[in-house]
């Protein structure tokens, strides 16, 4: 039965061949499911990065004293609800 999901060969050296191998069989899954989610794993990995970068840069630019407060953003203050 074909399968919905896109397909993608890759080249790999033996080496990295050998650890995708090991590890499938450690975790009793196929070559692909193991390749497929360290695929996943790195681009998550690479996001966070991304993310990060960002929030540093706007770490070293933040000044408290210009800064909007909360009440200025959202209006009530949240505690002044209750």
């Amino acid at each position: 039965m074909p399968t919905k999901n896109r397909r993608i060969n890759m080249v790999v050296d033996d080496s990295l061949f050998q650890a995708i191998e090991e590890l499938a069989s450690r975790r009793g899954s196929s070559l692909s499911t193991v390749a497929r989610d360290l695929v996943a794993d790195a681009l998550e990995m690479q996001e966070d990065i991304g993310w990060q970068q960002i929030a540093a840069e706007r770490e070293s630019s933040y000044e408290p004293e210009s800064a909007d407060s909360h009440t200025d953003v959202w209006g009530a203050d949240v505690r002044e609800v209750e």
